[in-house]
């Protein structure tokens, strides 16, 4: 009886002490392709002291513009289950995702429609169409991410203006933000990209569209 009271404790203090360390990101990657009208986001997440639910957030100003969402694990076939979303009084809407592992690597892809804004809203025919991506130099995140990176892949090599947070680097058609470490849970830092595309938005939309339907966003 002692043997197995002594066991029950070790378990629950086990429990405590796994609970006090929490959940956290050990690594993130994300990619973020903005060369066409649809925007579309794959996020790789590394989790380290995974509970039963891992909750994936956006801005709600972002979330409205999602037209699919789509969970993997690696090493499991099934795209994981994620429960409706749930906007808080932040201004953030979060999706709980259900994790099968303890420390899984999971990849969130997200795909934005109607996000991007012309800059300025109007041109004449013979100007050039601008459009602002907005983002953030972080992932934002319920838990302290340990190192992270994002990638943004733009319509054309001209770009206006981005917003800058060292490290970051400008080549081409692409933006690089990081590596960054160590931050803390719910930072955010906002990015505004200003860049050229190479067609009208509204024509680059409806190509947009179309190979979306086609391809079923890539997966």
């Amino acid at each position: 009886m002692r043997s197995l009271f002594l066991l029950c404790l070790a378990l629950c203090l086990l429990q405590i002490i796994y609970a006090a360390k929490g959940m956290s990101n050990t690594e993130v990657v994300r990619n973020i392709d903005a060369s066409t009208a649809i925007v579309k986001m794959i996020t790789e997440i590394k989790v380290s002291n995974a509970l039963k639910e891992y909750e994936y957030v956006l801005p709600t100003s972002q979330a409205e513009h999602v037209a699919y969402l789509i969970v993997k694990s690696k090493g499991i076939k099934e795209p994981l289950k994620v429960k409706p979303p749930v906007q808080d009084e932040n201004g953030y809407t979060r999706y709980a995702i259900a994790l099968k592992d303890a420390n899984p690597t999971i990849k969130v892809v997200v795909i934005l429609t109607d996000y991007l804004v012309p800059h300025p809203a109007e041109i004449t025919q013979n100007e050039n169409q601008l459009v602002k991506l907005h983002d953030s130099h972080y992932y934002y995140s319920l838990y302290p991410t340990e190192s992270q990176k994002t990638t943004i892949k733009l319509a054309s090599t001209s770009v206006e203006s981005y917003t800058k947070k060292a490290p970051h680097n400008s080549k081409g058609s692409t933006i690089t933000y990081g590596p960054y470490k160590d931050i803390a849970a719910e930072t955010l830092s906002r990015a505004v990209v200003h860049y050229q595309v190479c067609l009208n938005i509204e024509l680059l939309k409806a190509i947009s569209i179309y190979h979306y339907v086609i391809l079923h966003a890539g997966w």
